[in-house]
């Protein structure tokens, strides 16, 4: 009986429900807050030179490279001995990057003031303009020595180019030559 009461008052809500409009579901504001705490990350800045070059960089020849031989061997007998256990942490930082890349570009789309960059300070915080909605908290990282950055706009038709300071990044350093 009362399965039969839930059915029909769920039918009724489903044919009297007005469903949004794409307009509707489109977030308007930012809270002034987080353009406070986040300002470097929504103002028009042009890319440094310094910045340019250090991103090359890493880029060129990442950190993650030259560890000691230690760590090698270790990472060497874990695939060897024990292939279901091994974790390939620049496969998992670089996936990390497409996810920063396409949460920024959801981000983009459904708000009118636009982010241009992220930084690390912003996957740390609890509430930043992506954490709550787009990314969960805390983000994860595949190293403790992942630091994320980027150079660029994400508004330019040339994009954002993100990049991991200790495993370099997805993107090639063509891209990073138009910046």
């Amino acid at each position: 009986m009362i399965f039969k009461i839930a059915f029909s008052l769920s039918i009724l809500c489903f044919l009297f429900a007005t469903p949004m409009t794409g307009q509707e579901l489109i977030v308007s504001e930012v809270s002034p807050e987080l353009i406070k705490e986040f300002k470097d990350c929504y103002v028009l800045k042009n890319t440094d030179q310094t910045e340019v070059e250090e991103a090359r960089k890493i880029v060129s020849d990442p950190p993650c490279f030259r560890q000691p031989f230690i760590a090698t061997l270790k990472e060497y007998l874990i695939i060897s001995f024990f292939p279901n256990h091994y974790r390939n942490l620049l496969q998992e930082c670089f996936f990390n990057q497409r996810v920063i890349a396409g949460a920024l570009q959801m981000y983009n789309s459904e708000h009118r003031i636009k982010l241009r960059r992220i930084n690390d300070q912003m996957l740390n915080a609890t509430f930043t303009p992506l954490i709550p909605e787009y990314l969960k908290h805390p983000f994860p990282r595949a190293e403790k020595e992942c630091f994320y950055k980027s150079i660029g706009d994400a508004t330019d038709e040339g994009g954002l180019f993100i990049y991991c300071t200790y495993h370099g990044s997805v993107q090639s350093i063509d891209e990073l030559e138009n910046k």
